[in-house]
């Protein structure tokens, strides 16, 4: 054994410097290759929803940030007063813009208490037409149940004479509900169409709920913002309202765009700011903006970072529809061909020619193209709601999946009684590029002479042809253009051929949605240019 330690000294003493560093490094890498293999595996397992923050920040890039307000504590984030406060103006929003987060809510204490949690809200100088806030997400939360209901409404840009009529909100029915101790996408959209303020509340990716309302200039107000607020209750009308919100955050996102307009995949991989990224946090244990505007968060009180585990239950992505040129429907399926047997050719004497006759020249066809000319002329029915003076119109399915109607009223139709139709079409201008489901059956008011709507005359009041042409399409149309829909010669026909029509009398083509809620496309009314207003297209002879 001395021999052996002796052996090794001597070898030892006969290395260079150089050599004696090469050695020790290795065993060194030999002792450290378990710690990095280990940590190796935890980064992997804990893939995150947040960003990769800047080389001086921590690397532990699966934060979110947790707010220990469970006992007396009001722990919270804000925006600065001074000296920025000109960038709150940034988060002052109008349509049309994205909400959204991951959000992780404890599960509810025992009892019978309703919460109102306040994830997030733009506050705004008390008035007595307002509750101190020019837009809120919230979670109220019922203890006994256990459900959590998430909620959104934000500020009119118009003035009403009742407060709670000066808001417009989304959310907050029994069935939209979130689970307790798990992390939830919420993303919330606005957006308007004319004088039609939209809003949607999207969970896990589903669309859960929507609203829409009529209102002049149509938008939410960004008027005098004071300071962004995460997980405090607003004060307003009545002093505060809610409760510090409790529980987890990730991955919070405000964007000046829709970024979804029907049931999509979950954001799993971290957001990346664009050019429509208003704000980005990721909560990798800091608070600082990731977009270019530089909106940093304060801290009050007691906050944590958790860990932000990626969701395990992803639902399967739908794949994406390939997007066609043609962007007119078939009216109904193509049958499938027959097959026949091509006959055996067989030797036919050449027979002799005979002279012919000349044909009799058929009539020629005449086309005509109509479009409606006044403000009543185009209408939307959705339920009990009737609008004849919007800019846009829309085709397809409303709110109401019973009772969706769009009419559309031609004047002085220049076709005779009988005449023959050989074919006939709707056209629509867009000056947008929708891509959504819609399904509707293409009518006509079967009476001889029919008129204008009106909210006593509504398109469901009409009797409609026996003659109807059902449309379903779901592709995307291109931005500022025309747009042709189904062949519907049969539906003019049987208009035409009625004992009542006369050369020069007025027809109404009615479309009743049978789709999926809310699938519909927006199209210039007359109301909105008269130039670009519906059009009818009739070919007779």
């Amino acid at each position: 054994m001395f021999d052996d330690h002796q052996r090794v000294r001597i070898f030892w003493e006969k290395l260079t410097k150089a050599q004696k560093t090469s050695i020790l490094l290795l065993f060194l890498l030999i002792l450290l290759f378990p710690i990095l293999l280990w940590a190796s595996y935890q980064q992997t397992k804990l893939k995150s929803r947040a960003g990769i923050a800047p080389a001086q920040e921590p690397v532990t890039y699966y934060k979110g940030i947790k707010f220990q307000n469970e006992s007396a504590n009001q722990a919270y984030l804000v925006t600065p007063l001074s000296p920025p406060k000109p960038r709150n103006n940034k988060l002052s929003l109008k349509n049309p813009f994205t909400i959204e987060a991951w959000v992780k809510i404890p599960k509810p204490q025992s009892g019978n208490y309703l919460r109102d949690y306040t994830l997030l809200h733009l506050s705004k100088p008390q008035t007595p037409a307002d509750y101190g806030y020019l837009y809120k997400l919230s979670l109220e939360t019922q203890e006994s149940s256990g459900q959590t209901r998430p909620m959104f409404s934000a500020l009119r840009a118009n003035s009403y004479s009742s407060i709670n009529s000066n808001y417009i909100g989304v959310g907050g029915s029994n069935s939209v509900s979130i689970p307790p101790d798990t992390w939830n996408h919420i993303a919330v959209t606005s957006y308007s169409e004319g004088n039609l303020c939209k809003l949607r509340l999207f969970i896990d990716g589903i669309l859960r709920d929507s609203k829409e309302q009529f209102q002049e200039n149509c938008n939410i107000s960004t008027q005098d913002p004071e300071q962004f607020y995460i997980a405090k209750p607003n004060s307003g009308a009545g002093g505060i309202s809610g409760y510090y919100y409790p529980g987890a955050l990730d991955e919070l996102r405000v964007s000046n765009t829709v970024r979804y307009t029907e049931n999509f995949t979950l954001p799993i991989l971290p957001f990346q700011p664009d050019e429509n990224t208003i704000a980005l946090w990721h909560f990798n244990e800091h608070t600082r903006d990731s977009s270019s505007n530089h909106l940093d968060l304060n801290i009050i009180g007691p906050v944590s970072y958790v860990k932000s585990v990626e969701i395990v239950s992803t639902p399967t992505p739908t794949p994406t529809p390939t997007v066609t040129e043609t962007i007119t429907p078939s009216a109904s399926p193509t049958p499938t061909p027959t097959y026949t047997p091509t006959p055996t050719p067989t030797n036919i004497p050449t027979p002799t020619p005979t002279p012919t006759s000349t044909p009799t020249p058929t009539p020629s066809s005449n086309s005509i193209t109509l479009q409606v000319s006044s403000s009543p002329a185009d209408a939307n029915e959705d339920g009990t709601n009737f609008n004849s003076n919007s800019k846009q119109v829309w085709l397809g399915t409303g709110y109401d999946t019973t009772k969706s109607y769009t009419g559309l009223h031609f004047k002085s139709v220049s076709i005779p009684k009988g005449a023959t139709i050989l074919s006939s079409h709707i056209e629509v201008y867009t000056t947008k590029a929708p891509w959504i489901t819609m399904k509707f059956l293409i009518t006509a008011d079967n009476i001889g002479n029919s008129g204008v709507f009106t909210s006593l005359k509504r398109p469901s009041s009409r009797t409609l042809t026996k003659a109807q042409i059902q449309h379903s399409s779901n592709v995307k149309w291109t931005a500022n253009t025309w747009v042709s829909l189904n062949e519907i010669k049969s539906v003019i026909q049987e208009v035409v051929n009625r004992s009542d029509w006369k050369n020069g009398n007025n027809l109404s083509i009615i479309l009743k949605g049978n789709g999926p809620k809310f699938g519909r496309k927006y199209v210039v009314s007359f109301d909105g240019n008269k130039s670009l207003a519906p059009k009818l297209v009739i070919t007779y002879k």
